[in-house]
């Protein structure tokens, strides 16, 4: 099985020149691709901009090279496209098309980011699926080639980019047919003597590009002559359009036109009406305006043709670009049919028959000229979905739909597709596609198989499993939405938790899987999916060989997991599968007797905003959204939650600084309060005492992630982790709910003690202003953001600005359903390439204004040492009082652990060829302008007063802070462990530098090597040459030492 990402880049490691790549949300995994199999041609850059400039520099010698993006990326690479295509270079960008960063941010899949390169006179060329993707990638480098113009070769982002299909392997010599066509038409690879890109004044510059434009009339011939070698070769006919399939035309009075992943559930639906055929635009530019006339002028009863764009122009509504291309087409051949425009599918929403189903119906009724479909529209009232409903039983199932709900981190998605590759062999068509949120941790994960004998789309109810109860708490509304009437649903838990938690619009039979006998240390991910296909079997969906074909490939997979990440107790899991028949028992669900009239009773209330909030719910968006809205979120996943023992505590507050999450905090209680909560707690609690309030510790069970480094920094050992079981974590949270209660009071911040300086002791009764994010648990950046939180606590007003960079903080501190900042803060995500100049701007309004606001830039260090380098740069010269984090996790940890120039030379991450890595902090000291420091938490309290010292700077400030990843080969569990580490080892060294005190006393080195790197235990640094490593760290910090004597 494999995906369009991956067949792309097969490719593309075989043809392309050379590849210049840089890691971005989908098309990463293309690129990774791309490293492994051409690592001699794989370079990775330091931004979109340069990746395209070095296809650009290697076109020059006439064959493309290549590159891979989206989105943003894409955008960014625009201007040298422009000049490529004036200059006649060539290349080929592969792009999985994705939402821009406008209103909002979102890395899902649509057509945005290809709809403003409409104007670059690049051949923009689109695939439907993996399949497609093979040859159409294949031809875009000859079209390239032949043309010597750039081409862009899109598939939908995620929707295709990553969706697990049941393609076999290739036997197209691609490598041949390329190198017969570049001598059959005499294209060479030399740099010739010749001046390319020079100077035009208004004289000429009209007439060349009038010149230029006579060349591009005949790309049309040029690409066919392509096509037809192609035909020849490999027996494939292609052609500008594709679809059309029904014979008799007559018939046909409606047409659907639309391009990408939507073709498919197009394709299927039309099927059951005989009056409709579909069309498939595969050259999106240039725009073949004749060739789709004669197309039409086949259908002689024609009565309309619906035109699909996966784009929106926001200021010129019904102005999109298919629109305007059916209109100038009719405008060619006039004729009587109806031009019916739809937009579908924004920011990867799902696309299905159902859908299709709907717009046929409109076209049937010529209800709307100009419509949306998938919405509810109450503002515009333009959504088909408030005028029809879908005729589903015109529609069967060829095959079978699975849909596993699961939470993010728990890693069921990758165990599932152990379970679609096994049954390979079984089924012509499989199909895997993940759905989540942008949660790191926690957050609400579908992944839907598909498997027949034939194409199935999306769309279709069937088996559902459910890994988790809490699920049931924040997302029955989908899950309903997917069982099949009368079909049976797998859910995770014993069966009385089960039947307390399952509810549904549907009769059903549900399995209960009990693994509590199973370590909760444990991940279960394999068990359960194995438990699936149990359940699978018994309702006879599934064959024996097949059951057991999927154990015996699921216990390999963990065996390598376990193998890699040293896990213990291995051989307890792979016995556990074997007993998992006497874990599973059902009971028959019968639907509740009187239906409601919409499915809002299952959809909590917390959880107000899914796929069915309407758009006038989003009216005032310019106003921004409501701060801590992730409060009443709960999550509630961990495993297991830590419980307080008072006879052990000495109120030291190590856990509270220690939690990235902020969910275990220290309470100062009344008399009164303390024995209420001791009846609560219906245990005595010693009565321990600061100032006159009582002293405890409570945690938040419903908010926390269960990463145990509460436990790990307790020296006393007063906090252990228990198994989060429904009684325990009731009890904890009704604990919890009255301390909190309690510390929202107004008055509750004058009980906090008066302390001058930083301790951990005074930092943990300074309630957080970032609470309950879902970033990874146990995350290594969120303990920066939180103490920046806590040291402006006591400021009036706004207590700060804060320009967030995109990158894993934003994944966690932006979504709109799940705020965590509590109040008085202004926040606003940048771009990745410019954070510090939007920071810079910020601050410069404020000084203006006369406010004393502090203003921060947080950003990773894949955006300040890399693509917004140039920012960085700025900032330390810049004359405004301006501060910038940098949380340094040495990559870039959003997609999935690439190298940055930050990252240490030998550490094996993904990409990267850098022998050197940067050192900001000496780089930008050498300006004698800014503060400038590197903090770890495995010192909280140095951590709090140097950012404190940083933002009393009169000037700019940037502080680079290490933050440990699971990226570099550990868990997030040992975070707190591993920043000691960094910093004893010297690969993290601390220093300062202030260059208002004297030459001589302005840097400072506030950290010694002790220890060898190797003492790490970052699989990051498995066949590092630590001898060679640690030499090289040595030698860095003697150089600091030596500069502190001269700076």
């Amino acid at each position: 099985m494999i995906t369009a990402n991956t067949v792309t880049s097969q490719i593309a490691s075989k043809l392309a020149q050379t590849l210049f790549v840089y890691p971005i949300t989908p098309s990463t995994a293309a690129t990774k691709t791309a490293s492994i199999l051409a690592p001699e041609k794989t370079f990775q850059t330091s931004s979109e901009l340069a990746s395209i400039a070095g296809v650009h520099g290697a076109g020059h010698y006439k064959l493309p090279s290549a590159t891979f993006t989206a989105s943003q990326g894409l955008l960014l690479m625009l201007p040298s496209i422009l000049k490529m295509t004036g200059e006649r270079v060539p290349g080929v960008i592969h792009v999985a098309a994705r939402s821009l960063a406008t209103h909002s941010l979102s890395i899902q899949g649509d057509h945005q980011d290809i709809a403003q390169l409409q104007n670059s006179g690049a051949i923009i060329i689109s695939s439907k699926d993996a399949k497609s993707c093979e040859i159409d990638a294949l031809a875009s480098y000859l079209i390239s080639a032949k043309l010597q113009q750039p081409v862009i070769h899109f598939y939908d982002g995620f929707i295709t980019s990553d969706e697990l299909v049941n393609l076999k392997s290739s036997k197209i010599d691609f490598e041949g047919i390329y190198a017969h066509f570049l001598t059959k038409f005499n294209i060479s690879g030399k740099l010739e003597s010749k001046n390319v890109g020079m100077i035009a004044g208004s004289n000429i510059h009209f007439q060349m590009t009038e010149a230029q434009t006579f060349e591009a009339r005949d790309y049309q011939n040029e690409i066919q002559k392509v096509y037809d070698f192609l035909e020849d070769k490999i027996g494939v006919k292609l052609g500008f359009f594709e679809g059309c399939e029904k014979t008799n035309k007559n018939k046909i009075e409606h047409l659907v036109v639309s391009t990408g992943s939507s073709v498919d559930s197009v394709k299927f639906a039309v099927k059951q009406h005989p009056d409709v055929d579909y069309l498939d635009i595969k050259l999106f530019r240039p725009f073949q305006h004749q060739k789709l006339a004669k197309i039409l002028q086949q259908y002689r009863n024609l009565k309309t043709v619906t035109i699909l764009d996966r784009y929106r122009e926001i200021t010129s509504p019904d102005t999109e670009i298919l629109y305007l291309d059916m209109l100038k087409t009719k405008e060619i051949h006039p004729s009587n049919y109806k031009i019916l425009a739809g937009v579908y599918g924004l920011s990867g929403k799902d696309f299905s028959y159902k859908d299709v189903d709907l717009i046929i119906q409109n076209a049937k009724t010529s209800t709307l000229k100009n419509f949306t479909v998938g919405i509810n529209d109450d503002l515009n009232f333009t959504s088909l979905n408030q005028y029809f409903q879908a005729d589903t039983k015109k529609y069967s199932n060829p095959g079978l739909a699975l849909n596993v709900f699961s939470i993010a981190s728990e890693g069921l998605i990758s165990a599932v597709q152990t379970f679609s590759q096994s049954l390979s062999d079984d089924f012509p068509f499989i199909a895997q596609r993940a759905h989540y949120d942008a949660k790191k941790a926690g957050g609400n994960n579908r992944t839907e198989v598909r498997f027949g004998s034939e194409y199935i789309p999306t769309g279709f109810e069937g088996v559902v499993a459910v890994s988790n109860l809490t699920l049931f708490d924040r997302n029955s509304q989908e899950i309903d939405q997917k069982i099949q009437e009368d079909g049976f649903v797998i859910v995770n838990g014993p069966q009385d938790l089960v039947k307390n938690a399952f509810k549904s619009t549907k009769n059903c039979k549900v399995y209960c899987v009990d693994m509590q006998d199973l370590d909760f240390k444990v991940k279960s991910n394999f068990h359960f999916l194995f438990s699936i296909a149990l359940c699978m079997e018994k309702e006879g969906k599934l064959t024996f060989n097949q059951t057991n074909q999927i154990k015996q490939n699921l216990k390999l997979q963990l065996t390598n997991i376990s193998s890699k990440k040293h896990i213990k107790n291995i051989d307890q899991q792979l016995q556990f599968f074997d007993k998992l028949t006497q874990k599973i028992s059902y009971f028959d669900y019968q639907k509740p007797t009187v239906q409601p009239q919409n499915l809002q009773q299952f959809q909590p209330q917390n959880y107000k905003i899914s796929d069915e909030t309407p758009t006038s719910y989003f009216k005032n968006m310019r106003n921004g959204f409501k701060h801590a809205t992730n409060r009443e979120n709960k999550l509630n996943f961990a495993t297991a939650i830590p419980i307080w023992d008072d006879k052990k505590c000495i109120q030291c507050g190590k856990c509270v600084a220690a939690c990235p999450h902020a969910c275990i905090e220290g309470y100062l209680l009344t008399e009164t309060e303390f024995m209420n909560f001791e009846k609560l707690a219906k245990t005595k609690i010693s009565r321990q005492k600061i100032g006159q309030y009582y002293y405890i510790i409570q945690s938040a069970p419903r908010d926390c992630t269960g990463c145990t480094i509460c436990e790990q920094v307790c020296p006393t050992k007063a906090l252990d982790m228990k198994r989060n079981v429904a009684e325990t974590n009731l009890h904890e949270s009704t604990l919890f709910e009255f301390v909190n209660n309690i510390q929202q009071k107004t008055e509750y911040k004058e009980r906090v003690p008066k302390t001058k300086t930083f301790t951990e002791k005074s930092l943990q009764f300074i309630e957080s202003n970032l609470k309950y994010h879902s970033a990874c648990a146990g995350c290594g950046e969120t303990g920066y953001i939180n103490l920046l939180a806590k040291i402006n606590d006591k400021l009036p007003g706004l207590k700060m600005g804060i320009i967030q960079g995109t990158g894993c903080p934003l994944a966690y501190l932006g979504d709109v359903n799940d705020q965590p900042f509590k109040q008085q803060i202004f926040w606003n995500n940048s771009l990745f390439e410019d954070t510090a100049e939007v920071a810079i701007g910020l601050a410069a309004a404020t000084r203006i204004r006369g406010e004393k606001t502090p203003i921060w830039s947080i950003q990773g260090d894949g955006s300040a040492y890399d693509i917004d380098f140039a920012g960085i740069d700025a900032l330390a010269r810049s004359s405004e009082n301006v501060n910038c984090l940098v949380l340094d996790t040495h990559g870039y940890s959003n997609t999935g652990g690439q190298k940055s120039a930050s990252s240490p030379p030998q550490a094996k991450m993904e990409l990267g060829h850098n022998l050197v890595q940067k050192n900001l902090v000496l780089m930008m000291m050498h300006y004698k302008n800014a503060f400038l420091a590197t903090i770890s938490n495995n010192d909280v309290v140095r951590s709090a007063r140097v950012l404190r010292a940083a933002q009393e700077f009169p000037g700019p400030s940037l502080v680079i802070a290490y933050a440990p990843c699971i990226s570099h080969g550990v868990s997030g569990f040992n975070s707190v462990k591993q920043e000691k580490l960094a910093v004893e080892s010297g690969l993290f060294p601390l220093v300062q530098f202030d260059p208002r005190k004297q030459r001589g006393e302005r840097l400072v080195l506030e950290s010694t090597k002790k220890i060898s790197i190797a003492d790490m235990g970052e699989r990051r640094f498995d066949g590092a040459d630590f001898e060679a490593l640690d030499g090289l760290l040595r030698e860095n910090e003697e150089d600091i030492r030596g500069l502190c004597k001269v700076m």
